[in-house]
């Protein structure tokens, strides 16, 4: 087993990935977690919410840093708004609408697969003033 070291990441910093047409910035995934959980920086709109869909191999967090955005989960809506935290254990059905122009948060994957799903089939971009 693979020693982990610890990791500190700025803001601006992370692996950049454009995936489904949002970009997604990589905090932390296989490779610094040992498949432990996976951390994620992103900004989205309205029109670039997913469909209802469900995870089978990981639990998902979303903690909304600014935006106001209702997650619907399993057949229950709840409207989060900044500094707000959704958890949606894994088997659960869910999507969610956004309703400012946009909204960032933090997405945690535990283990790391989503976001090591992401960045193994998403587009590496350089973000502007993004540091690596």
């Amino acid at each position: 087993m693979k020693k982990l070291k610890p990791l500190a990441v700025a803001d601006g910093e992370g692996r950049s990935c454009e995936w489904h047409g949002v970009v997604f910035t990589m905090k932390a995934a296989a490779a610094e977690t040992g498949g432990a959980l996976s951390l994620w920086d992103v900004t989205t709109k309205p029109g670039e919410e997913p469909h209802v869909h469900v995870h089978d191999d990981v639990h998902e967090m979303f903690y909304v840093l600014s935006g106001s955005i209702t997650f619907k989960v399993a057949r229950k809506s709840v409207r989060v708004e900044k500094n707000g935290f959704v958890f949606v254990p894994l088997g659960t059905p869910y999507t969610y609408v956004i309703h400012s122009r946009l909204v960032r948060m933090l997405g945690i994957s535990t283990p790391s697969d989503f976001g090591d799903h992401i960045e193994r089939t998403g587009k590496r971009v350089r973000v502007k003033g993004a540091r690596r």
